[in-house]
């Protein structure tokens, strides 16, 4: 929430015709090499989803790579390493879930006691977002607007897979913040000839996810068959302007698939089909998850309408390798290239200034994540 309480709406976006920023791309170090993880080609049935790979608490760290790097979205962010990340606990382990967040620690007398460290776990975790950095030098949250950035944690999976069914299932993610571009995503190592998707992506105050494609020129999408709950946006073909325009979905009629209202609603899940035929994404409030979700044999087909249903590109050829992403940037291409137009900038007419200065606006602003599961397809 912003100073004083103030309650601000974001003034609507020209959504048509306009597209997410890419998240990435990708970092990969010089000779780069992991062979993608194959699924089968052609139609699918409901026994060729075979669990691949789970991503939890019991192997988060041994299965990505914490990042420290400089954003290629120009953000105001300071993405720092596993070492940083877990002594300023913007990585840890919460119980049996996966917490990722960013730096939003207040000076407090009372924080800077290092007793609070005795205090039951139950009041350790409501106190959470405000320990997330070292006590010893909480000062340094507010930042300079031309400095480095915020602190904060991106993530890459060690593994690439070509084809999948990803299902993330999320306790928490990134609440809706001004400045704050969260998202989770897939890329391949050679952007964007090998393919970007963009899972769950928002940016500032928005309420909407949007679901994002961006390739090499050349991969007209079109609606598939059985259609899609979501809005297309952006333009037809994900290659436009180099991939970076992108080809889009904006949730509609699922008022809580985003942000803070996610979150409020008990978290959720989201799963992406990619086949050489399409790729689809769905979303379900925790409540709502299919029961074939929830023992481990998941049957798309009985889904029901997805929020983004992609066809018509030569999916095969424009996406393989790609590899796990989270990260929660700040400002950037995205987040502040689109803050003059929104009322984030009654606040503060910089981006990166209110992102310096506001530390305790993103106490909200981190991943709480039960598991990532990948399925062959």
């Amino acid at each position: 929430m912003s100073p004083g309480s103030r309650l601000f709406v974001l003034l609507p976006l020209l959504w048509s015709g306009v597209s997410a920023k890419p998240a990435g791309p990708g970092y990969f170090p010089p000779g780069y090499h992991s062979p993608p993880v194959n699924g089968s080609d052609g139609e699918v049935s409901v026994k060729a989803y075979g669990l691949i790979e789970q991503y939890d608490s019991s192997n988060w760290l041994d299965k990505f790579d914490v990042q420290a790097m400089a954003d290629p979205t120009h953000g105001f962010v300071n993405y720092v390493d596993a070492g940083r990340a877990q002594q300023l606990g913007l990585i840890r382990n919460q119980g049996s879930q996966v917490y990722m967040g960013v730096d939003s620690w207040v000076s407090s007398p009372f924080l800077r006691c290092p007793y609070y460290r005795i205090l039951p776990t139950s009041i350790l975790v409501l106190l959470r977002p405000r320990i997330s950095r070292n006590p010893s030098n909480p000062s340094q949250t507010r930042l300079n607007p031309s400095g480095p950035g915020r602190d904060s944690v991106r993530i890459q999976s060690k593994r690439g897979y070509t084809r999948g069914l990803i299902i993330g299932d999320f306790a928490h993610i990134p609440g809706t913040a001004c400045g704050s571009w969260p998202a989770f995503w897939m890329v391949g190592p050679n952007w964007p000839n090998q393919g970007e998707l963009d899972i769950i992506e928002g940016v500032n105050l928005n309420q909407n996810n949007q679901v994002t494609l961006h390739t090499s020129p050349g991969c007209n999408v079109h609606v598939g068959d059985g259609g899609q709950t979501g809005r297309s946006v952006g333009n037809q073909d994900c290659g436009a302007g180099g991939g970076y325009t992108g080809c889009g979905v904006e949730a509609v009629g699922q008022p809580t698939s985003y942000g803070t209202p996610f979150n409020a609603n008990g978290g959720g899940v989201y799963a992406a089909l990619w086949t050489d035929a399409g790729i689809k994404v769905w979303y379900w409030a925790a409540r709502d998850v299919p029961g074939n979700i929830r023992n481990g044999n998941p049957d798309p087909n009985s889904w029901g309408v997805p929020q983004a249903n992609f066809a018509g590109c030569d999916f095969a050829a424009k996406f393989r390798d790609m590899h796990i992403v989270f990260d929660i940037t700040f400002c950037g291409d995205w987040a502040g290239g689109v803050w003059g137009q929104s009322s984030c900038a009654q606040m503060n007419p910089s981006c990166n200034a209110y992102v310096a200065e506001q530390p305790q606006s993103f106490a909200d602003t981190y991943w709480l994540i039960n598991s990532i599961k990948v399925y062959g397809v």
